[in-house]
C-alpha cells in the first residue's frame, strides 16, 4: 500500500539496476522517447494520409488495391511481433542499431 501512495507522489522508487532514483532515470530519457515517438506518429500520418489520398483518386484501380491491401496487412500485424522482426533486421542482420546497452 505505501508503494501506490508513493507513486501518487512521484516517487517511483530505487532502480535495483542503477541505484538510483527511478523519476531521474525516466527524467534522462523522455527527450529521445517523444523524440521517437513523435517522430513515427508523423511518418505514419503523412505516409498514410498521402496513401488514402492516393487510393481515394484511383479508385477500383490496381494502385488502389495496392494501397488497400498495404494498409491491411500493416494493421493486422501485432506491434510486438513487428517490433521482433525489426528488432532482428535492424540491429542484428544490419547492425545499424544495438540491441543492448551494455
Amino acid at each position: 500500500m505505501t508503494w501506490i501512495t508513493n507513486i501518487t507522489r512521484g516517487d517511483l522508487g530505487t532502480s535495483i539496476r542503477y541505484n538510483r532514483p527511478v523519476t531521474e532515470l525516466v527524467k534522462d530519457r523522455i527527450g529521445i522517447t517523444l523524440t521517437l515517438t513523435l517522430s513515427g506518429l508523423l511518418i505514419s500520418v503523412t505516409l498514410g494520409s498521402l496513401l488514402g489520398i492516393l487510393a481515394a483518386l484511383k479508385q477500383n484501380s490496381w494502385l488502389d488495391y495496392l494501397c488497400t491491401f498495404l494498409a491491411m496487412f500493416w494493421i493486422s500485424i501485432p506491434g510486438f511481433w513487428l517490433a521482433i522482426i525489426f528488432l532482428y533486421i535492424f540491429s542484428l542482420q544490419l547492425r545499424w542499431v544495438p540491441i543492448a546497452d551494455l
